[in-house]
């Protein structure tokens, strides 16, 4: 027996596989059983070189540390990678309806790309983010529409709706347990006597913060008239409040979402009616807070016309996010 056998072997199998390589383009794998060296145990060194070369150039069964086992080529080796694929499960069922991995991927992916822009996190909500749900909804009901079946489009429709609704709990939690933060329900306030039909929720400050602040207006530049406005409307604040731009109407706010919801983006029709109708509701809603429509003042049109620009702009990133969904081109927001 030669001890240095199993050495020269390796080597001399390496040595071929490389060549087999070079020769081919491509490499011979052998299914190595480093258990298996005592097979060799005897064989003279010109008997092991034979049984290599018959392993790696003449692709049988016989492999030099376990004859039993196959050597594998490139493409073989390739085809139990893909039986392998094709063996694992390709769907999962969300809600009790079945979508495949990729599909269900690009669902998600599609609703990120239309709600990255939304905030759900408990801050203030105002009337213009409830057309802009709508918007989104409106957006992901038409991408379901083309891209989904009857049943998968109901649950990716009420996977927006749901993260909507949480976000709209998320504030009205956040305003009920701030003890700094109550409802005014007093008639008559504001320009139009309906401030608080439409903004009802006030927000007072604490003493400290009070104080902290007319200290940094007492230390900042301007006339003394304008810092001690400041500082009285801080005291005011602490004991009255100040409005917080927060749509407090739910109904009226829930009116302006569903007609964006019910919207056909890809109707001119139906969204130019969507953002005549937005104007009707939202009128009262800035006169109230004291924006006003005259022949000197157009403030409630040029505010409207604001938000129907950005309307238009997030309809635009919807569709084109529509015709690319599936695939790598990024969503313009």
């Amino acid at each position: 027996m030669i001890i240095g056998i199993d050495r020269q072997r390796q080597s001399y199998l390496q040595m071929n596989a490389r060549k087999e390589e070079q020769k081919n383009g491509k490499a011979a794998y052998l299914k190595l059983d480093l258990n298996a060296g005592s097979k060799f145990a005897g064989m003279k060194l010109d008997e092991t070189k034979k049984i290599c070369d018959m392993s790696i150039s003449g692709g049988t069964k016989l492999n030099p540390l376990n004859p039993s086992a196959k050597v594998y080529t490139e493409e073989e080796l390739e085809e139990i990678r893909r039986k392998k694929r094709e063996e694992q499960p390709k769907s999962t069922l969300v809600d009790g309806v079945e979508f495949t991995f990729e599909k269900l991927k690009e669902c998600e992916a599609f609703a990120n790309k239309i709600t990255s822009s939304f905030r759900m996190t408990g801050g203030s909500l105002d009337y213009e983010d409830y057309a802009k749900m709508g918007i989104a909804s409106s957006i992901m009901n038409t991408y379901a529409k083309e891209k989904l079946n009857e049943e998968q489009a109901k649950v990716v429709h009420n996977s927006i709706e749901n993260f909507f609704n949480t976000g709209i709990k998320k504030e009205k939690d956040r305003q009920k347990n701030d003890p700094y933060c109550y409802i005014d329900n007093t008639e008559g306030v504001g320009p139009t006597g309906e401030l608080n039909k439409y903004y009802a929720v006030k927000s007072r400050w604490s003493v400290k913060e009070a104080e902290e602040f007319k200290a940094f207006v007492k230390s900042s530049g301007g006339s003394e008239y304008d810092k001690e406005s400041l500082c009285a409307h801080a005291d005011y604040i602490v004991k009255v409040g100040a409005t917080e731009q927060s749509a407090s109407n739910a109904e009226h706010a829930q009116k302006i979402r569903t007609l964006f919801q019910n919207m056909d983006i890809m109707d001119e029709a139906s969204v130019k009616n969507a953002f005549e109708q937005y104007e009707i509701l939202m009128t009262p809603v800035y006169k109230a807070a004291g924006l006003q429509n005259s022949y000197f003042d157009t403030r409630v049109n040029e505010i409207v016309g604001d938000d129907v620009k950005k309307f238009i702009s997030q309809i635009a990133s919807g569709k084109a996010a529509i015709s690319t969904a599936g695939t790598k081109v990024d969503f313009v927001a």
